[in-house]
């Protein structure tokens, strides 16, 4: 699967999910978009997350079908908090 960068996106929310926290769904602001990204083993850093932060992600597109609506979502691969 083609492999994405975005740089400077914005942090709109952020919320812990799965079997103990382990995943991280992250609602993310780019160019006036909002779309939501999920990072599989990545809810330790909902420590270090906070809304109004910027971050750079590597990411694939992947197609969510929850409640039998798709919808294309950001697979986070990598993902570096700005400063």
């Amino acid at each position: 699967k083609p492999l994405f960068l975005t740089q400077e996106a914005e942090v709109v929310d952020l919320k812990t999910m799965g079997n103990g926290n382990r995943h991280l769904s992250i609602f993310l602001q780019e160019g006036g978009q909002i779309m939501r990204a999920v990072y599989f083993n990545g809810g330790e850093l909902n420590n270090h997350l906070s809304r109004g932060q910027k971050v750079d992600l590597v990411y694939s597109l992947i197609c969510d079908n929850y409640a039998g609506r798709p919808k294309v979502e950001l697979k986070i691969q990598d993902l570096k908090i700005g400063s």
